[in-house]
């Protein structure tokens, strides 16, 4: 299907992969497409795909004369050798993912090194919806629990006992739900929450 039908019917073409030097990079939205377009680091006739399609043709074909220009001082990179793959900042996220896991057996000590992975990643691939929306989940969880954990543990010294383990048992089991659920939505490839 052609951009300008998806739009036509209002859906909005954000998973376009693409090819350069044979590598397959991406998804990427349509405005890192533009970006890339216009800083050369791909171009028009750049093969590209949309995500869950088996055809490849070329990004003008794909999105037709809604390809635009952009700023491209906004890229990190104008190299079109700095694409990295998909799977580098996956890891980064499971790992992140897997000390946000191992926090929980250290009173969130060791979550706090997958919070800075979190503002790293999040900084650094801010044209990345996916991984973006990975990263604002995860230093969302964190600061949450945190706060209603330094909340219930002064209940606790005031004596409210039964409402701070209630508090502590729910906060857990909620920080455990945000880390399956961001998880399984990573491995999907979407963003959490969804």
């Amino acid at each position: 299907m052609s951009a300008r039908i998806l739009d036509l019917i209002g859906l909005k073409m954000t998973n376009i992969e693409i090819k350069v030097n044979g590598e397959k990079y991406g998804p990427y939205d349509r405005d890192s497409i533009d970006e890339y377009v216009a800083s050369g680091r791909i171009s028009r006739a750049t093969p590209a795909r949309l995500v869950g399609s088996d055809q490849w043709g070329v990004l003008s074909d794909i999105l037709g004369d809604q390809l635009q220009v952009k700023t491209p001082s906004l890229l990190p990179n104008n190299s079109v050798n700095s694409f990295e793959r998909p799977s580098d900042k996956k890891t980064t996220l499971q790992i992140s993912y897997a000390l946000y896991g191992v926090g929980i057996l250290t009173a969130g000590i060791i979550s706090f090194a997958g919070l800075i992975f979190c503002y790293v990643l999040k900084s650094k691939h801010n044209y990345d919806a996916i991984i973006v929306a990975h990263c604002v989940w995860l230093i969302n969880t964190f600061w949450i629990a945190f706060g209603a954990g330094m909340l219930f543990w002064l209940l606790l010294f005031f004596g409210a006992w039964i409402v701070s383990v209630i508090g502590l048992l729910g906060t857990s089991i909620w920080y455990i739900y945000r880390l399956i659920s961001g998880f399984i939505s990573l491995q999907a490839n979407c963003a959490p929450g969804r």
